[in-house]
């Protein structure tokens, strides 16, 4: 007969606004409470438990950190927990664990290899603290996940002497991401941020591995180029480190009447303004996946996206694929996904087919195969 396994996952990073870590925590908390009953789930949280995981609090033992300090929290309190409750396996999705940290048993999920490829890219607190966090943390880890074959890789280029504990576990969506029957509730959103014809819509962190410069000089040669399309650029995200070259290449190029900057929106939100975009572009340096390419190919948008990393694994043949470097081929793809009605139906099929290849069931599936292993 095989064990029950007490099984505990930091989900600590849920208390911030949600990104690509914070979202990838979320949905693996959700799916393993969800569908494994065969484990004891030990969950711990910052400040708050989600509204949408209070329905599992009887199918799990949840802690809550008090604590305002991520230091104190990362360093002291989840050591602490971790000796008190001595679960089975211990895995940290979003953040490394901490230097106190000692289990046999760990699994990290480390999702790009961003802090070692592009360190000109990183903030100085990543560079000092999760950086470092990052190297410990592979080499104390019994197994690292990662969400794609690229990320894999370029680990296993900075680690190669751990490449055989890094196994690919993938991404997902969630099902929220879907085309919107009600246009009221889409143009209710367009009026919320004064979005007032059809419009080119990109969502990120406004940092620099996004490349929002770049895009923004290849919206105003498609201006210039192409004058009869009347697209505005919606730039939707929260404003991260390095974001003050967005603001300096708006004014240079004078955009401010074309371009809006929604900064963090709401899930509903966010949803409806995919489905009123007329296309999707994500012209990203680098990606360990990139979400969402996904999130627009559910709402029924064509995707513009980049040649590089990760991106033509997730995206495969359901997108236009552009040098993110080269602003007239990024002006001339939007161009021609705006002019080209045949092109638009064709890439949205395409699209939605793409999205069903992924599903948070296998990825937690594969996920418990693996906490069974340690």
């Amino acid at each position: 007969m095989r064990k029950i396994k007490r099984i505990l996952i930091d989900a600590t990073s849920l208390i911030r606004k949600t990104t690509g870590i914070e979202y990838y925590t979320f949905q693996i908390v959700k799916n393993l409470l969800k569908y494994d009953d065969g484990n004891k789930y030990i969950i711990l949280f910052k400040e708050s438990v989600p509204e949408e995981l209070r329905i599992f609090e009887g199918k799990a033992k949840f802690i809550i950190c008090s604590s305002k300090s991520q230091i104190y929290c990362e360093q002291i309190w989840i050591p602490r927990i971790i000796r008190n409750e001595k679960p089975d396996v211990v895995h940290f999705p979003a953040f490394p664990p901490g230097l106190l940290v000692f289990h046999k048993n760990i699994i990290f999920t480390l999702h790009d290899a961003t802090m070692w490829k592009f360190k000109e890219t990183t903030s100085w607190k990543n560079k000092v603290y999760m950086k470092p966090l990052s190297e410990l943390a592979v080499r104390k880890a019994k197994y690292i996940f990662t969400v794609s074959l690229d990320s894999k890789k370029n680990i296993d280029a900075v680690f190669p002497k751990y490449r055989n504990k890094v196994v690919v576990t993938r991404e997902s969506i969630s099902d929220k991401f879907k085309i919107i029957s009600d246009t009221n509730d889409i143009e209710n959103v367009k009026k919320k941020f004064n979005i007032d014809s059809k419009y080119i819509l990109s969502v990120c962190s406004l940092e620099p591995r996004k490349n929002i410069p770049k895009l923004l000089e290849s919206y105003y040669h498609l201006l210039f180029k192409y004058k009869n399309h009347g697209a505005k650029l919606v730039l939707v995200g929260r404003k991260a480190w390095g974001n003050n070259l967005i603001n300096e290449v708006i004014e240079k190029f004078g955009l401010e009447k074309d371009v809006i900057i929604t900064d963090y929106v709401s899930d509903r939100d966010l949803i409806n303004l995919y489905n009123g975009a007329s296309c999707f572009i994500y012209p990203s340096l680098y990606e360990g996946f990139g979400l969402p390419i996904l999130e627009a190919m559910a709402c029924g948008i064509p995707v513009i996206t980049s040649n590089n990393s990760s991106i033509p694994e997730v995206a495969a043949d359901a997108a236009i694929l552009i040098n993110p470097n080269a602003e007239m081929e990024i002006a001339e793809a939007i161009n021609k996904v705006l002019e080209d009605s045949n092109l638009r139906k064709d890439m949205i099929e395409k699209g939605f087919t793409r999205v069903k290849s992924f599903s948070w069931i296998n990825i937690v599936n594969n996920m418990k195969q693996y906490y069974r292993e340690v």
